[in-house]
């Protein structure tokens, strides 16, 4: 029996268009990655009796892990499972148990490398992916639908997609498909594994400390 991992925007047409310009050598080589998200407080964020489930530490993490693992799931699907994953986890603002701040350094299966800064108690909102190549450089939004810059020999071409009715509606046909022996999904449980278990990797020291 099947298992997909719904890591839906694998199969959504921004994110497929980020997979075809890189697989034709749009930029190049790819080489670096750079995820950068911040967020304000959100006004539910201020109430310590009556958090969001993503925000209590029995969901096993902050803002970063249930917003962060689908970007790392699309750029997994692009360069390969992530390889190794690493540092500093903290909570600056003190609003609630569970990390509002990263900083992390990683690395994929075929040596492209990537940092993150994610931070959910900033004073302004930024969701910004960067992959910079040899010949080029791909800038678009982590979790959004809408766009994508190509930076070349000092030119941008812009992309832009309509964001679906249902988001996840492309992924279930992708999974429709490949059961009735059509198409192979780009759905992928191995890699989701990978992924989550790297989050769990990076999260690990400031959980232990939390729970002292």
């Amino acid at each position: 029996m099947p298992v997909f991992v719904s890591f839906y925007r694998r199969a959504l047409e921004k994110f497929q268009k980020i997979k075809e310009l890189l697989d034709e050598g749009a930029i190049g080589q790819p080489q670096l990655v750079e995820i950068r998200q911040y967020q304000k407080p959100a006004p539910e964020d201020l109430y310590k009796d009556n958090l969001p489930w993503r925000l209590q530490p029995a969901a096993g993490g902050g803002k970063d892990l249930d917003i962060q693992v689908h970007v790392l799931d699309y750029l997994a699907y692009y360069f390969g499972d992530i390889s190794a994953m690493t540092g500093i986890v903290e909570n600056r603002a003190g609003l609630y148990e569970v990390e509002d701040t990263v900083s992390a350094s990683f690395r994929f299966a075929n040596g492209v490398v990537g940092s993150a800064a994610w931070c959910y108690v900033a004073d302004f909102d930024l969701d910004e992916v960067t992959i910079i190549g040899s010949e080029g450089t791909l800038v678009f939004e982590g979790t959004s639908f809408e766009w994508i810059r190509l930076i070349k020999d000092c030119e941008t071409t812009t992309y832009t997609f309509e964001t679906p009715e249902h988001v996840a509606m492309p992924f279930i046909q992708t999974v429709v498909d490949e059961l009735n022996g059509k198409t192979k999904s780009p759905a992928d449980a191995a890699s989701a594994a990978n992924g989550i278990w790297m989050f769990d990797v990076l999260l690990k020291d400031y959980r232990e400390r939390y729970e002292r």
